[in-house]
């Protein structure tokens, strides 16, 4: 599962995190905002899969000129589906990529195009028998039957294409199974103090500004250095949790650790995601546990709100 509602855990091409756009405030302290031609947001899962779910906030607005909103690839890169805002109408229309040219997909339709955030969910089976669903506000608006050319979908994009044309995106989801995400949301949450685990330099406080600053951070210089974070106890009542991940943009320098992994701390004891390959420029990292790993079952609201559970960073030779 790939979830982000703050920039930490996307990748942002051109567009700017902002505090000014619209995006739920109860879940997250800022959208991503993408105002400008070509400017794009995405988010990629670790292994292409043949069915995904789509889940996100947007509020679109401009003259509806035919630009795209969402664009899926496949696992080698290459264009597989998107929804257009058809050209001089407010509605979307789907589109598969066939033979090198973009071919509409069944009829247009109105989703709320203009100044209403959603929140939109599309479930993607690629392949020769595949099949396109659009959801707004939890309504099934399209439903399409799609010969995909390709079998898998790795990255989303959330795209800009033309200057006049302004995009609000938060609280993504891009779920590796059959699960549904109707009602889902993204709760993101800042560290407010540091957990028992404090090597290298810096503090929580490096890294919760937003919009964020690659300029203040934690290092950690030696392999087997750790570093976790911690917040108060999160008052949320959903009845379902899919998972709990951690998302940080890192980096690593030409010496010394060139890897890193991320924890849970429950119980007093550490869970930890594979390793992660760093690159000497800042790219935003995450891993989501779908289940509590302390259990092995799903997770209870209880289990993921409490105070005592701790996220942190180990830096790997």
């Amino acid at each position: 599962m790939f979830i982000g509602t703050e920039a930490s855990a996307l990748t942002l091409v051109g567009g700017t995190e902002s505090t000014g756009v619209s995006y739920n405030a109860a879940n997250s302290r800022s959208g991503m905002s993408l105002a400008g031609s070509g400017q794009q947001v995405y988010g990629e899962l670790p292994t292409a899969l043949p069915t995904v779910n789509i889940s996100w906030q947007g509020l679109y607005w401009g003259d509806s000129a035919g630009y795209n909103v969402i664009i899926a690839k496949d696992g080698a890169g290459a264009d597989l589906f998107r929804l257009v805002a058809a050209a001089g109408t407010n509605t979307w229309q789907m589109q598969a990529w066939i033979s090198g040219a973009w071919v509409n997909q069944g009829a247009a339709v109105a989703v709320g195009l203009v100044n209403t955030r959603g929140p939109y969910q599309l479930r993607i089976v690629a392949g020769a028998s595949g099949r396109a669903m659009l959801y707004a506000n939890g309504v099934l608006m399209l439903n399409q039957a799609i010969a995909f050319a390709g079998t898998t979908v790795k990255r989303v994009i959330f795209y800009n294409g033309d200057d006049s044309w302004t995009a609000a995106i938060s609280e993504v989801i891009i779920n590796d199974d059959t699960t549904l995400l109707i009602g889902a949301i993204v709760e993101t949450e800042a560290p407010t103090s540091d957990g028992v685990d404090v090597d290298g330099t810096g503090t929580w406080a490096a890294i919760d500004e937003v919009p964020y600053s690659d300029g203040d951070t934690v290092a950690l210089p030696t392999a087997g250095n750790r570093h976790s974070f911690k917040s108060p106890a999160r008052t949320s009542t959903l009845a379902n949790v899919l998972g709990v991940g951690v998302a940080m943009r890192m980096s690593c320098d030409v010496s010394g650790p060139q890897n890193a992994k991320f924890y849970l701390t429950i119980g007093g004891l550490r869970y930890y995601s594979p390793t992660f390959a760093l690159s000497t420029g800042m790219v935003p990292y995450q891993y989501c546990w779908k289940t509590n790993p302390a259990t092995g079952l799903t997770w209870t609201a209880g289990d993921a709100n409490a105070a005592t559970l701790e996220w942190g960073v180990e830096a790997v030779a």
